[in-house]
């Protein structure tokens, strides 16, 4: 039996991942911007490789994390925590160039007038849209974390200038 109690945990617990997400991609924008950049550029221009690459990066190194978390040593159990943080921090790098464009977007469109309002703008319709019921949480969240994955891998490999074809709007 669901009580209101359980109701509004879960309804808390979304909020709040919402706003540390939504927090965590500002802040990686703004200390970050050049990788940022970056991550926005291969977006712009090869989209469906992203989420290849991720495939690709992700599962490895997200099953290696799991088997290191189910070994009774305590040092893997860390080692496979210490896995899964880096996993989150090259994907919030790639959500970040992903924010950075679709704030670029909604500025093309006129409903931003300033680059932080946009980035912030950006930030909360990927975020709003992963936490949305079932499509959001099966969709399009996997979808984003392995697009991200792959985005901010290509990030943290490419080199820094610009690539042909894409021209930021701010």
């Amino acid at each position: 039996m669901t009580t209101i109690g359980d109701v509004l945990m879960v309804f808390g617990g979304a909020v709040a991942l919402g706003f540390g997400a939504w927090c965590l991609v500002m802040l990686v924008n703004l200390l970050l911007p050049q990788q940022a950049m970056r991550a926005a550029e291969g977006f712009a221009t090869r989209a469906p490789a992203q989420i290849g690459l991720g495939t690709v990066v992700g599962l490895p190194a997200v099953l290696f994390a799991l088997v290191l978390l189910n070994l009774p040593l305590p040092i893997a159990k860390l080692a496979g925590v210490g896995v899964l943080v880096a996993v989150v921090m090259v994907a919030s790098l790639g959500f970040a160039g992903l924010a950075k464009l679709c704030g670029e977007r909604v500025t093309s469109q006129g409903g931003a007038k300033h680059h932080y309002e946009a980035l912030a703008k950006g930030t909360f319709l990927l975020v709003g849209a992963g936490l949305f019921p079932l499509i959001g949480w099966f969709v399009l969240a996997p979808l984003g974390l392995l697009a991200s994955l792959g985005g901010g891998v290509r990030a943290m490999r490419s080199k820094p200038d610009v690539q042909p074809g894409y021209r930021p709007v701010a």
